[in-house]
């Protein structure tokens, strides 16, 4: 957020409304990049951790159905041996 409102108060309204971070006028240049890069840098790294996690949800269900069918299949081959 770029203001030159200097509230303590309109500034907590604005963090509680999800504002991440303030930039106060007048800005500096470099700074405004530093910030945008870092937050791009954020921005990115969540999406990578998303990716990942929905990855490894994907493995866990594949891993789980194959041995919930291996389990099935030991319990219908021992049920065959005793019959």
């Amino acid at each position: 957020m770029l203001t030159a409102e200097h509230d303590p108060r309109v500034k907590l309204r604005a963090l509680e409304l999800g504002v991440t971070d303030f930039l106060l006028k007048p800005f500096d240049r470099a700074e405004v990049s530093s910030r945008v890069r870092n937050m791009l840098q954020v921005w990115f790294l969540n999406k990578r951790v998303r990716q990942q996690n929905a990855e490894l949800e994907s493995k866990v269900r594949e891993r789980t159905q194959e041995f919930y069918g291996r389990a099935a299949g030991i319990a219908g081959d021992s049920g065959a041996l005793s019959g």
